[in-house]
């Protein structure tokens, strides 16, 4: 019944969230449990809140079943998914920042450590942002800290296989607003990037940067 398309597409967002939470727990239901998390999420009425979608359920159906690049792709949509509020720019700083370090933490997750600290360092490049998100919830560095420790961690993680994108990547000056990016490479010159012995994996140092 369930794999019927129509029934699937009368079904409503929360019915459809909580079914394809008891098909995942089978092997054999994993595949439809991922067309409804799919499905929710298109019909998510609360998009800006990530955290609390089907999103992070997504992400693991699409990693379990090797589509990587549609986790990727999702987790990028997810930061562009806040909402503009001129009446509450404390909450709307505190969706952003907290979309930002749940994709940021999945990407880590998902050995994307690079992807991961452009999206630190991108948070880190406004820092006022950061505060005004601190101050929804009574602590103005709440996530100017979280940040910090995720780009340590972020940074630390990084390997030799990854030394050619990390040097790629992190050329290019983070914007501080999603809907502007940095157009064209451009050197960070704060940033120290890891020895050429340790990208050629003899002596593993941590990437450093301006924000540690």
């Amino acid at each position: 019944l369930m794999a019927r398309e129509e029934v699937k597409k009368a079904m409503p967002y929360d019915a459809g969230w909580m079914i394809a939470q008891e098909l995942d727990k089978f092997e054999e239901t994993r595949e439809l449990a991922l067309s409804l998390y799919e499905k929710a999420m298109a019909s998510n009425s609360r998009q800006d809140e990530f955290e609390y979608s089907p999103g992070p359920k997504l992400i693991k159906s699409y990693i379990a079943n090797g589509r990587r690049d549609e986790a990727k792709a999702l987790l990028v949509r997810s930061m562009q998914n806040v909402r503009q509020s001129t009446s509450q720019p404390d909450y709307a700083a505190y969706q952003r920042a907290n979309n930002s370090l749940t994709a940021a933490n999945h990407f880590l997750q998902m050995k994307f450590a690079v992807d991961a600290v452009k999206i630190y360092q991108q948070m880190l490049s406004n820092e006022a942002d950061l505060k005004l998100a601190g101050s929804w919830n009574g602590d103005e560095d709440r996530y100017l800290n979280s940040a910090k420790a995720g780009l340590t961690k972020a940074m630390a993680s990084i390997d030799k296989s990854q030394a050619t994108e990390a040097i790629e990547q992190l050329l290019t000056v983070p914007a501080s607003n999603p809907s502007s990016p940095a157009t064209g490479p451009a050197l960070d010159l704060l940033m120290r990037l890891p020895s050429s012995t340790a990208a050629a994996g003899k002596t593993q140092e941590p990437m450093e940067s301006r924000y540690m």
